[in-house]
């Protein structure tokens, strides 16, 4: 029962579009077919501005965060379900039941798992992702520094038994999200310079 509700109850909250319901409700507009035509964020900011994105953000750290409190009031004694909820919170923002598994990359929702499992992680997250953006310049390049680092920060920041496996699914659903940038990276990387 317990594994059960850390695997559903999470993936429901996930699911919680923030950024598809914003703009719809601000704009009367379906954010799968505008901007990136992704349902993240940062796309949401493109469309709707910085105030409404940053809420977005937000919520999207908030029900990543409340996934995880929630399997932690249900089964306290069993902390391996966290890493449960946190992939599944993750896997729920990024393929959403109601929005044809159409969903966001997974960032914010996973930075909110990590704000629960330690802030310290967090921290981490944060810092490894600005210091990908000053080194390299490119927003998805750092995101990308962070998916690689959250394997290792996660296994010394916590103690939780399965904490590799739950890091790697993790950070391969996120990659999986960003796969069109990476292509478009190394597409750009290879092209000849004119």
């Amino acid at each position: 029962m317990e594994l059960l509700f850390a695997i559903a109850v999470p993936y429901l909250l996930g699911s919680i579009s923030f950024a598809w319901l914003a703009v719809r409700l601000m704009a009367g507009r379906d954010l799968r077919s505008e901007g990136t035509k992704n349902l993240g964020a940062r796309n949401a900011l493109r469309v709707l501005g910085p105030v409404p994105g940053s809420l977005v953000f937000s919520a999207d750290v908030a029900k990543g965060w409340a996934a995880l409190w929630l399997v932690g009031l249900m089964a306290p004694h069993r902390p391996q379900l966290l890493l449960v909820a946190a992939l599944m919170v993750v896997v729920g923002h990024c393929f959403p039941l109601w929005l044809k598994f159409q969903g966001g990359k997974g960032l914010a929702s996973g930075a909110g798992a990590c704000l629960y499992l330690n802030p310290w992680l967090a921290l981490a997250m944060v810092f490894m992702g600005a210091l990908g953006l000053a080194l390299l310049r490119n927003i998805y390049l750092a995101a990308i520094l962070g998916i690689v680092a959250f394997v290792p920060l996660l296994y010394f920041l916590t103690d939780i038994p399965g904490r590799t496996m739950a890091g790697v699914a993790i950070a391969a659903v996120v990659m999986w999200q960003h796969r069109h940038n990476i292509q478009e990276l190394v597409r750009h990387k290879s092209r000849p310079r004119q």
